[in-house]
């Protein structure tokens, strides 16, 4: 199988869209590949024990319940360094977990190394899922997100 890079940069204050880029992390390690995650900017706060036991997407499910399925297949996270510095992001919170702090240039080794790569992030209001291939980017796909309750 595969090799899967997701980089997902929505956390605690988009629960659904976080909760998507793990949920397909999930899929993938299901499926049978090989799956990196790069949390980056906001979604550091994914690795906290309070985060993950708290946070559920609408139709997407418990994080928890996706963090533990990419875990038991085998999964990596990468935790951006300077992300989780101005957010208060320790050790302490990887603890426990197949998580590393990484930076940029790891990010950059990653999605070379990786078969395809998705990209999960929130841009103004629109939600973008940007795939790789080994021959170059495909074509970006924007979908405008309507999610209702109180999230952006």
């Amino acid at each position: 199988m595969g090799t899967l890079l997701v980089h997902i940069t929505c956390g605690p204050e988009a629960p659904t869209r976080a909760a998507l880029g793990l949920l397909v992390c999930r899929a993938a390690g299901d499926a049978g590949h090989q799956v990196n995650v790069f949390l980056a900017g906001d979604a550091v706060q994914l690795v906290r024990d309070a985060v993950l036991d708290s946070l559920s997407g609408l139709g997407t499910g418990s994080l928890r319940e996706s963090f533990d399925g990419v875990v038991a297949k085998g999964g990596r996270l990468y935790v951006s360094g300077m992300s989780s510095k101005t957010r208060g992001v320790t050790d302490a919170d990887l603890d426990g977990k197949p998580a590393e702090f990484a930076m940029p240039d790891r990010l950059v080794q990653l999605a070379f190394e990786a078969d395809r790569t998705l990209t999960y992030c929130w841009v103004t209001s629109t939600f973008r899922s940007i795939s790789c291939t080994p021959t170059g980017l495909s074509s970006p796909r924007r979908t405008t997100s309507r999610i209702s309750g109180n999230e952006p």
